[in-house]
């Protein structure tokens, strides 16, 4: 009888222990499953830093940037020969009428007397010439102009052609020639020729004096 209970009370204890280590298995299990918090976040601290190290790089670069501001002869030394040939057509044709052209640091003033008919700039790299025209008169005409009324620059000038191809220059300066003939100005055909502008480097333009060469406020923000 003895011998019975020591067999039942010892096959009650392996149920028991099988029993203990499935649960303990199955927590082990549950154990490896939980994501590693600490990881991650030391992950996440080292992407913030990362991410705060670019920023900083950025915001130095941007400190120590350079700039440079370009004059109206400078950025047309730096164009191409295409470019360089249109501004001469449009000198020689404002020689041709006997009118002066006078250089400030961003554009060109094509005038007679006190009355100004023209003027050349660039926006960006493109050429530009503005005339002494009312764009309205010229809304529905053939003309692919800009109306630039509203920018204090051109209130004198408010018609705006970009120099994108020769048959843009043939059009501004057929309205130039309207706006010539209304102020009464005759075509006195001198044969004055301009010179090609020659191309220069960035580097020379800046001995010069061409471009202005300033740097950003180096305190930071």
């Amino acid at each position: 009888m003895i011998l019975s209970k020591i067999s039942a009370f010892y096959a009650l204890f392996s149920e028991f222990a099988l029993e203990l280590e499935s649960i303990n298995n199955e927590f082990q299990h549950e154990e490896d499953a939980i994501p590693n918090y600490h990881s991650t976040e030391n992950e996440t601290r080292q992407e913030i830093a990362f991410n705060n190290k670019n920023e900083t790089e950025k915001e130095e670069k941007d400190i120590f940037k350079t700039r440079y501001n370009y004059s109206f002869e400078a950025k047309m030394a730096l164009s191409d020969f295409q470019i360089r040939h249109h501004y001469k057509e449009i000198l020689d044709f404002a020689h041709s009428y006997g009118l002066k052209v006078s250089r400030s640091w961003k554009q060109e003033r094509i005038y007679l007397g006190k009355k100004t008919f023209a003027t050349l700039s660039f926006k960006g790299k493109k050429l530009c010439i503005a005339l002494s025209l009312d764009p309205k008169e010229y809304e529905n005409s053939k003309y692919k102009f800009i109306d630039v009324s509203n920018v204090k620059r051109y209130q004198n000038t408010p018609l705006l052609f970009k120099i994108t191809s020769e048959r843009k220059v043939k059009h501004s300066l057929e309205l130039l020639k309207v706006l010539l003939e209304k102020e009464g100005v005759q075509n006195q055909n001198l044969q004055i020729t301009n010179k090609i502008v020659s191309s220069k480097n960035k580097k020379k333009l800046i001995e010069k004096g061409l471009i202005k060469v300033t740097e950003k406020d180096k305190q930071k923000i």
